[in-house]
């Protein structure tokens, strides 16, 4: 079922990503996770913040940057809005509001990430809406 513009419709795919490197010798694959958000088919791709934290980009079929899913939190705001000290292994943080609104459902049907156990809070001064969620694909 095609994705319009503009729709809030989410789906899965994996996509097989072959690569050959120039002499033709290797073969890698990679398994790619497909997420649709805000009307784009994106490739989910891992990375870290400069203080440790998980970081998830969107890619869009050009392999340019759709949307960064996460938001990095230093130890006072995971305090205030988590009351935990540091981010637990394994886990990352959502950002859900403004032009994010709706990455966590799209995730979390792609499954990147669980809703279960899922800890809400709100950023100040707007208390914007940010999710800590277990990680659960691993992703390239």
């Amino acid at each position: 079922m095609p994705v319009y513009p503009g729709s809030t419709q989410y789906m899965i795919e994996e996509e097989e990503d072959y690569q050959l490197n120039l002499k033709g010798k290797t073969q890698v694959e990679h398994k790619n996770i497909m997420v649709y958000f805000a009307g784009l088919r994106c490739s989910a791709k891992a990375g870290k913040y400069e203080n440790g934290q998980v970081s998830i980009s969107l890619l869009d079929h050009r392999r340019w940057l759709h949307a960064i899913a996460t938001v990095a939190l230093d130890t006072e705001y995971l305090r205030y809005v988590f009351g935990i000290n540091e981010v637990p292994e394994g886990w990352v943080i959502i950002k859900e509001y403004s032009e994010n609104q709706g990455i966590f459902e799209a995730l979390v049907k792609a499954q990147v990430v669980t809703d279960g156990g899922a800890i809400y809070g709100g950023l100040p001064p707007y208390q914007a809406k940010v999710v800590l969620c277990k990680l659960i694909t691993e992703l390239p």
